[in-house]
């Protein structure tokens, strides 16, 4: 884009989100809890909240580290 096709885009994006940012940071993820639907929900969340910092290792299970997959 030419700098002020870029410029236009931009400004428009900006409308259409509010002029905040595209995403949202950590303080702001933390700021408007959901609770979970159901109780299962919420126990998955925990334990998905519990692993956040563990390392990722390939084929690992836990509890200290972690695969993806």
């Amino acid at each position: 884009l030419a700098a002020d096709e870029r410029a236009d885009f931009e400004s428009s994006a900006d409308a259409r989100h509010g002029g905040g940012p595209a995403h949202a940071d950590r303080s702001t993820a933390r700021s408007a809890p959901m609770s979970a639907p159901n109780s299962r929900a919420g126990q998955a969340i925990a334990f998905a909240h519990g692993a956040i910092g563990k390392p990722y290792v390939w084929g690992a299970t836990g509890p200290n580290a972690f695969d993806c997959s």
